[in-house]
């Protein structure tokens, strides 16, 4: 489990996550533990929570709590259930905290141990304001090489059709697929789809490039993982009419990579 709170001078949402896939072969959680540990001055956002793969006790639940056994961030939540839930946290847990706080987690189930079931956990959180008040002009924008919230991407001109965005590692959970269309392509139709087969539209169904225009999809929970194996993700690009000489599109897509 981890440790200290993580607080890195890096200007990230950081996260602490936590990760249990029997059906490939990975550990059941135990009956309770430490997700992770907010550092002081922190402050919570949003808690994901993704069952990519149903598990197959009798019951099976799990709490999140600032407390050992406390509920005071996810009230039990059932794990038979294929779905995912994005909850932003209530200020009454929001903090920002005095001092280092574990979040604890707390897993129950009856009947046998599970053999099938994937899920993932992670919490972003602010790991403290930049400066305090008075606010005063800031540094130039911060451009960093490194991600707490991965992302790959790929910026699409109108001469591709088909590609590899990139590859989601073994682990991996699926967040939102963005796709800004900053120049409009102009066949009769254009349209962009987003998937984890050649040609598929698992992640993003067959968007229009014609117009200017952002789009932002959260993965459906069938295609959110966790990933068993490295995934490639697909761009497929169609039109009718004229083959396109005009049109600029970029996609990306925000993932976890996996627990700890």
């Amino acid at each position: 489990m981890a440790t200290g709170g993580r607080k890195t001078q890096l200007p990230l949402i950081h996260e602490i996550s936590l990760q249990s896939m029997p059906s490939f072969g990975g550990a059941v959680l135990g009956a309770s533990g430490i997700m992770g540990v907010l550092p002081a001055g922190a402050v919570l956002g949003v808690l994901h929570v993704a069952v990519g793969v149903a598990f197959n006790s009798t019951t099976n639940s799990l709490i999140l709590g600032t407390t050992p056994g406390g509920n005071q961030i996810l009230a039990a939540t059932d794990l038979k259930a294929v779905a995912r839930t994005d909850t932003a946290m209530p200020i009454a847990v929001a903090g920002p905290f005095g001092s280092d706080t574990p979040i604890y987690f707390t897993y129950t189930q009856t009947g046998p141990v599970p053999t099938a079931g994937a899920m993932a956990i992670w919490l972003d959180y602010l790991a403290g304001p930049d400066f305090a008040a008075p606010m005063t002009v800031k540094a130039p924008g911060r451009k960093t090489q490194y991600q707490a919230t991965h992302e790959i991407s790929v910026q699409f001109g109108f001469g591709q059709t088909a590609g590899v965005v990139g590859v989601l590692p073994a682990g991996a959970v699926l967040d939102t697929t963005h796709l800004v269309v900053s120049q409009a392509w102009n066949s009769t139709t254009n349209t962009l789809a987003i998937g984890t087969t050649p040609g598929g539209a698992q992640l993003l169904a067959a968007t229009d490039l014609k117009t200017l225009g952002r789009t932002d999809t959260v993965a459906p929970v069938a295609a959110a993982g966790p990933f068993a194996v490295d995934t490639p993700i697909y761009a497929t690009a169609a039109f009718t009419g004229g083959a396109p000489n005009l049109g600029v599109a970029t996609v990306w897509l925000d993932y976890l990579p996996g627990a700890g």
